[in-house]
């Protein structure tokens, strides 16, 4: 079966969702399978990692991405102690058990990190790359004298 035949189909399908988080050189893989996969000769650790709703709409600067993960994670560790100077990027994506075809569902920059009161669960806000855009930008950068 294709990846759309199975995604469209209602009892053959068992998506399961791979994420990669890249912060400078360092790229964090995580699924949400019940155990690690291995992916385009990757291994993605299994973790209880979740996100909301990829929501489609016209206004596009406002579709932040949240995704909740333990805080203990090698990414959102990182964002423990200070916030590091680069930006980090999101790719999420899915495929099938039955096949192996990947599809891209998301891809953005990462907004924020927070922890929740316990410290057991760090949510990640992802912006699409068009949200960008969207900053205030200085009109004037000099002043000639």
């Amino acid at each position: 079966m294709t990846y759309t035949s199975q995604e469209t189909s209602v009892e053959a399908g068992r998506p399961v969702d791979i994420y990669d988080f890249t912060l400078a050189s360092q790229v964090y893989r995580y699924t949400s399978a019940e155990d690690d996969q291995v992916v385009g000769g990757n291994t993605y650790t299994a973790i209880a990692i979740s996100r909301t709703k990829i929501r489609q709409s016209q206004e596009q600067r406002q579709a932040t991405l949240e995704v909740a993960l333990p805080s203990d994670a090698a990414f959102p560790s990182r964002y423990v102690t200070s916030v590091p100077s680069e930006r980090a990027r999101v790719t999420i994506r899915e495929f099938h058990r039955a096949d192996g075809d990947l599809a891209t569902l998301f891809v953005g920059i990462v907004k924020s990190v927070a922890f929740d009161q316990a410290g057991r669960r760090a949510v990640v806000a992802v912006d699409p790359p068009i949200a960008v855009t969207a900053r205030q930008i200085p009109r004037f950068t000099f002043r000639g004298q």
